[in-house]
């Protein structure tokens, strides 16, 4: 074998474990994002306050309230403007 073939079997190999390594990393990667998602999914948990809010002309208004939610206890009634959450209006 000259030294030209060996250079040109040598490039071809090294070329080859390329682009495996590069696949193999970004499977890895992939997994890696797919077990974060998963993880942060199985920790959400939504607040839920039985009341639809929608973007009106004035702000944000109750569009629907649930009947026995905390919204419907707070006395929250269609129509009314949220003006803030824990006291803060941004």
């Amino acid at each position: 074998m000259t030294s030209s073939n060996r250079e040109s079997t040598s490039r071809r190999y090294r070329e080859e474990w390329g682009r495996a390594l590069l696949a193999v990393g970004v499977v890895v990667a992939l997994v890696f994002l797919a077990t974060a998602n998963a993880v942060v999914v199985s920790n959400w948990s939504e607040v839920e306050d039985g009341v639809l809010w929608i973007d009106g002309v004035n702000g944000v208004l109750a569009e629907d309230i649930e009947i026995g939610s905390p919204g419907d206890s707070a006395g929250i009634q269609t129509g009314d403007i949220l003006l803030s959450i824990n006291n803060k209006t941004d």
